[in-house]
């Protein structure tokens, strides 16, 4: 279930403590998923890697490296792939976890095991024959 991030406060300090690239991209993301109104169904981002470096003025790699860490340790998920408009690529669609919910995900990634960690479920997202976007 998703709830919307209005009036909650993100968990800088755990993202930071990740490493400080970590703390730019999740003060990002929970930033662009916060405009994210759509009813109880808020909370997620469309905003590509790419956009990510520009606006952190990372390199796409430490972006990527951070968005990995992010994901295994249950501040953000990955619902899928979205296209872009106008036929260009697809690209990830994230969530930002409202805090309340963020013990349950680290549960939930305990229990799934080091087998299919949820870094590992987003790369397959991109690989012909991996997960389509229905079962991510």
């Amino acid at each position: 279930m998703a709830v919307r991030l209005d009036g909650a406060c993100p968990l800088m300090r755990e993202a930071c403590e990740l490493g400080k690239e970590c703390g730019l991209v999740y003060g990002v993301l929970w930033e662009a998923a916060w405009h994210d109104q759509r009813g109880e169904c808020g909370g997620t981002t469309e905003m590509s890697h790419k956009a990510l470096a520009e606006v952190c003025g990372l390199g796409k790699a430490t972006v990527l490296r951070a968005v990995d860490l992010l994901l295994d340790n249950g501040l953000i998920s990955c619902l899928g792939l979205t296209s872009s408009w106008g036929g260009g690529s697809r690209k990830r669609l994230y969530r930002v976890l409202h805090p309340s919910q963020v013990e349950a995900q680290r549960a939930a990634i305990e229990v799934m095991g080091e087998a299919l960690r949820p870094s590992e479920r987003a790369k397959l997202l991109r690989v012909p024959g991996g997960l389509s976007g229905d079962e991510a």
